[in-house]
């Protein structure tokens, strides 16, 4: 059950899903000459200086303390957050020669219910370390909601991000009300790969009729939920004047779920960068967000009275007090608008 992308009222229904009996979508979207690793290292600054060696792990810990602190189910999730930073982050430091070659990507939305760490590496050929911690945590978790790990479908996701040659991979833990993990790559999508990267999904021909009628955004990352099968895709719009990606970006909004409320456009709009990210997250059945990412001058607790969804006013500044916010995005999904804050560690 769904409803149309240009009439959706129903808060728990993003899209009128479309069942296609195509494997493969004709997606005419060219692998970018001008873009070989977008995405979130485009919005975020690789310029800041080093942090010496210990001080990402102890500040990744500290997030996750100050953040989950509130829920009634802190002490497991703090528990699941110290696994992955003992045992993915660190080897991540042991495998990279540079600190550059490794950057760790920290966000939490408005609503203050979920965090996100991802990090971004060069150079690995393999995500078994992550199935691993998926099959550690099965066994810990119990108050949280987690889905169950299915190796076949890890292994599918692996052998399809390894097929896309020499890359830059990325791995992610969400935590909240809710646990996720997943693995993904930065780097331009041909036509064939991003046709096969939807196939599954019954959203195929409808994410592609939004690419063609906004400037064919060039794909430049993709992932995969090691613990659902949700997928997410993330397209550069860069070809235009600010106006006129922004506009494209926001038709994202219009065409999968609901308008942009004008303020929220006009906050948006009010981006350093000419250039923005525009990112759906979906499952073989519907799109379950949307999201508008760019850089920001600044993220005040005055732009949350604008949001149709809770806010955590508490949160959302300390986020800012630990770290410096990179850049912002607005997401559309079940819960309402919200906005999401980004650092890079």
């Amino acid at each position: 059950m769904g409803c149309k992308s240009s009439l959706c009222t129903d808060s728990n229904e993003l899209i009128l899903s479309q069942h296609l009996h195509e494997k493969e979508i004709d997606v005419t979207i060219p692998a970018s000459e001008k873009s070989t690793n977008h995405s979130l290292n485009t919005i975020l600054n690789r310029n800041s200086r080093s942090i010496e060696p210990g001080k990402p792990a102890f500040l990744l810990k500290s997030f996750c303390v100050l953040m989950l602190k509130s829920f009634d189910n802190f002490e497991e999730l703090l528990t699941v957050a110290e696994l992955w930073i003992t045992e993915i982050f660190k080897s991540l430091e042991d495998s990279v020669a540079l600190v550059e070659d490794l950057r760790t990507i920290v966000s939490i939305d408005s609503s203050g219910n979920s965090l996100i760490i991802k990090h971004e590496v060069d150079g690995l050929r393999s995500f078994e370390r992550v199935a691993w911690f998926c099959q550690k945590i099965q066994a810990m978790v119990k108050k949280t909601k987690l889905e169950k790990f299915k190796y076949k479908h890890f292994c599918k996701s692996e052998e399809f991000l390894m097929s896309l040659g020499p890359l830059t991979i990325s791995l992610y833990l969400k935590l909240g009300n809710e646990i996720d993990c997943g693995i993904g790559i930065e780097k331009p999508l041909d036509r064939k790969q991003m046709s096969q990267f939807l196939s599954l999904s019954s959203e195929a021909k409808n994410i592609a009729t939004w690419c063609n009628n906004n400037g064919q955004p060039i794909p430049v990352s993709c992932s995969f939920s090691t613990l659902s099968s949700k997928q997410c895709i993330n397209f550069y719009i860069f070809d235009g004047l600010k106006e006129q990606n922004f506009t494209r970006g926001l038709s994202a909004f219009y065409h999968f779920g609901a308008p942009v409320p004008e303020k929220l456009q006009e906050i948006i709009q009010e981006a350093k960068s000419e250039e923005a990210n525009c990112l759906l997250e979906f499952d073989e059945n519907c799109i379950s967000s949307v999201s508008l990412m760019t850089q920001i001058f600044e993220a005040p607790l005055s732009i949350l009275k604008y949001l149709d969804a809770p806010v955590d006013e508490k949160k959302w500044m300390q986020f800012q007090n630990i770290f410096a916010v990179k850049s912002i995005s607005l997401d559309l999904s079940s819960d309402g608008f919200l906005l999401k804050q980004y650092a890079w560690i």
